[in-house]
């Protein structure tokens, strides 16, 4: 069973595992997932280290204390964004959309919490520094895997 959507932008082809969604641009083949099954990954901010996150990696390391500085935890979560989300009172969906972030794309962005509190989308909104209880300082980023292998 498969459904072919058309509309001003390109045409989607859906099957029950896989979307194929093909645009002047480009092709791009996804494999659906229900919300159930997203990974959310808890951090212990102890050491320098790489996460794998949709191909991509997140680097998770040491620095100097900033002025960004306003969160003190040793756990952080990463997590793909779920409907309702909201960062600094701004729906996530919008900031998405203003920065034309198409939909098939927004679920690889990585959600960082605290707390279930946002505090940032990796590759679209900077993270703040997080300073853990043994007084280090970190920052999250997110890094093309052809950088770290």
């Amino acid at each position: 069973m498969y459904q072919i959507t058309n509309n001003k932008s390109g045409s989607l082809f859906e099957t029950n595992q896989t979307q194929i969604w093909i645009d002047p641009n480009n092709i791009s083949i996804l494999e659906k997932h229900s919300q159930k099954d997203e990974p959310e990954i808890n951090i212990q901010l102890k050491d320098e280290k790489y996460i794998d996150w949709h191909h991509r990696k997140i680097k998770i390391y040491k620095t100097q204390k900033s002025s960004e500085t306003n969160i003190h935890t040793d756990k952080l979560t990463i997590r793909q964004p779920k409907k309702g989300d909201k960062l600094n009172g701004k729906k996530l969906k919008d900031i998405m959309i203003k920065a034309k972030i198409p939909r098939r794309h927004r679920h690889t962005f990585p959600i960082v919490t605290n707390n279930q509190r946002i505090i940032g989308v990796l590759g679209l909104v900077n993270c703040p520094t997080v300073q853990n209880q043994t007084h280090c300082y970190f920052n999250l980023s997110l890094v093309d895997s052809e950088l770290t292998e």
